[in-house]
């Protein structure tokens, strides 16, 4: 599953430790990453919630509206309760205030 994420180009490829021209050549050409369309990075947060579903961990991937930030939340089975969210909420409303502030600079800077 995380393999055909990776292998779909939403992930950057990973880099290799083998330098020799025979690895090198048994390899396929890397292409550069590209920015995921917004209805790629949809499906891959799906794909990637039915993964753990299916494999009975408690973990949710989203990503933030405000900002574009993806979300991992660890959650309690038993409870429902959100355990430990990575970025916390408190980095997600900074980045917020951040691009707010940048794009009022930039409203200033052009009148």
């Amino acid at each position: 599953m995380i393999n055909e994420v990776v292998n779909n180009g939403l992930l950057p490829p990973s880099p290799t430790s083998s330098t020799t021209p025979v690895a090198a050549a048994a390899r396929p050409a890397q292409t550069p990453f590209t920015k995921p369309s917004a209805e790629q990075l949809d499906q891959a947060v799906s794909k990637l919630n039915d993964y753990i579903q299916d494999v009975q961990r408690n973990l949710s991937f989203s990503i933030d509206e405000e900002t574009g930030i993806t979300v991992v939340k660890v959650i309690d089975s038993a409870t429902q309760e959100v355990v430990r969210q990575l970025p916390p909420d408190e980095t997600l409303k900074l980045a917020a205030a951040i691009d707010k502030q940048i794009a009022a600079h930039l409203v200033q800077e052009r009148a």
